[in-house]
């Protein structure tokens, strides 16, 4: 799903009304790609741990970003797996500003973890999986799009939820070219914006990391598996 908001009021508005599957968030103005953050230190009490998946087959000795969105920005630590493709970012700050992802690249598309916000003392576990890639959208059905505005303070807020299915078995990354703070990519998620849309806000599975917009769309680098 993808929110854009315009206003603190607007979107949380727009929060107490999504609550399915994909979430991001845009608004007027323009759009400023932040670091995300890591924070570790004397408080930091929680880990993130997990296993980078491939169908059944863990994928040994590969790299893990771990990408942290903070009120600041995002900010990006990396791991490598063992031989059985398990990783862990001990030392991590917990509390709700922050929202950490796993990011992993395989097959030249970057995969990634659900965000999640930690508690103090969590050993919090994730599967990172990753899948064949290809560029024909064949399989996939984009099963709902629901468009939302909110006119708060003389300023327009568009939500755009958006909901796909993929039956087959390898996972569709686009050919839309994206350029973002993390890195590069092709956008498997492709939706469009309004000029001079900006202050995008993400909620759900998609990151602030790894979407950017241009020429009047918004694309998504997280393949659609």
């Amino acid at each position: 799903m993808i929110i854009q908001r315009v206003s603190t009021e607007a979107a949380t508005h727009r929060r107490r009304r999504v609550g399915r599957r994909l979430v991001l968030l845009a608004v007027a103005g323009l759009f400023a790609a932040v670091p995300v953050g890591i924070a570790t230190g004397a408080d930091s009490s929680a880990t993130l741990s997990g296993r980078v998946m491939a169908g059944e087959t863990p994928l040994g000795i590969t790299s893990v970003s771990l990408v942290a969105m903070t009120p600041s920005g995002p900010q990006v630590t990396s791991t490598k797996t063992d031989a059985n493709g398990n990783f862990s970012f001990p030392g991590l700050t917990a509390g709700s500003a922050i929202t950490y992802t796993a990011t992993t690249i395989y097959q030249h598309a970057t995969f990634t973890s659900d965000g999640v916000n930690l508690t103090a003392g969590e050993v919090h576990d994730t599967t990172l999986s990753v899948y064949p890639t290809t560029v024909s959208p064949a399989a996939v059905t984009l099963t709902s799009w629901t468009v939302w505005l909110d006119f708060t303070g003389g300023k327009i807020a568009v939500q755009q939820d958006v909901e796909y299915k993929n039956s087959g078995s390898a996972a569709y990354v686009g050919t839309e070219g994206v350029d973002v703070a993390t890195g590069s990519g092709t956008g498997a998620v492709v939706l469009p914006v309004a000029a001079g849309a900006g202050n995008f806000e993400y909620l759900g599975r998609f990151q602030a990391c790894c979407g950017a917009a241009s020429n009047g769309v918004w694309a998504h680098i997280r393949p659609i598996a």
